[in-house]
């Protein structure tokens, strides 16, 4: 029933989504998430050669408040290039059966 606010991943620390990375984030947020039904995430395409594309495997949502667990699998390309050519997906939460078929 709620949406959350577009949140930009970044660290100045580190480098971000390399080749065979995992990136953990910690946001806040002013309570529970609640249910979770999907993900919406996309990147500005501003990378140099292939540093533009993005595979993404899946991105895991843990409400610390909670504990509860949210998985989103993707197993897709975010290129213009590759794939269907689109930067921008919306990814449902995934269900047991689904979660059950993905080796992660």
């Amino acid at each position: 029933n709620d949406q959350t606010n577009v949140r930009i991943l970044s660290d100045s620390h580190r480098k971000l989504f390399q080749r065979g990375g995992i990136d953990a984030f910690i946001m806040s947020v002013p309570k529970s998430l609640g249910l979770l039904n999907y993900l919406r995430i996309w990147h500005d395409n501003s990378g140099q050669g292939d540093s533009a594309s993005w595979f993404l495997k899946y991105v895991i949502v843990r409400d610390l408040q909670t504990m509860d667990k949210f998985y989103f699998i993707s197993q897709r390309w975010f290129a213009v290039e590759k794939d269907d050519g689109k930067i921008e997906r919306t990814i449902p939460v995934a269900g047991g059966s689904e979660q059950k078929e993905f080796s992660y």
